[in-house]
């Protein structure tokens, strides 16, 4: 609840008439800062960690983001699913929209480590079909494919 009221805070302060969309107008505004070159990158993580605990709103903001080519995090280091003993793979840039596939993932299934099986090809697909549903049925849904 403090993370809608955050949310609602910022979507007033940035116009005078609140409207029915502010909190999808907030959760646009943190998506824009996920890219922006001109702040650092503590404050990308910052609102990518205020994405990530969004409600069913930020969901679409999350697919509307998706093919955005901005950089999020120019030293993006994966952990490799190998057993080497480094387990790592050198870094690379993140795409803004890379980083909202993976918050979709989180704010959906509560983690980005998900089978292959539960992977969504199209998102866009996906949400027409679900959109309808709680977030909380969302994630019982996760659960079962976890299992």
């Amino acid at each position: 609840m403090g993370l809608v009221v955050l949310l609602l805070g910022i979507a007033v302060s940035c116009s005078t008439q609140p409207t029915a969309d502010s909190l999808s107008g907030a959760y646009h505004k943190l998506a824009e800062t996920l890219g922006n070159a001109t702040i650092n990158l503590e404050k990308h993580h910052k609102a990518a960690n205020l994405l990530s605990k969004g409600d069913k709103e930020v969901i679409p903001v999350l697919i509307a983001h998706l093919g955005d080519q901005r950089i999020f995090n120019p030293n993006y280091r994966e952990i490799s699913e190998t057993s080497d003993a480094d387990r790592t793979v050198p870094t690379r840039p993140m795409t803004v929209g890379e980083k909202c596939e993976t918050l979709l993932y989180v704010v959906i299934y509560g983690d980005i480590r998900i089978p292959q099986e539960a992977r969504v090809a199209d998102w866009s697909k996906w949400w027409e079909a679900n959109k309808v549903r709680t977030l909380s049925e969302m994630r019982e849904e996760a659960k079962r494919l976890r299992k």
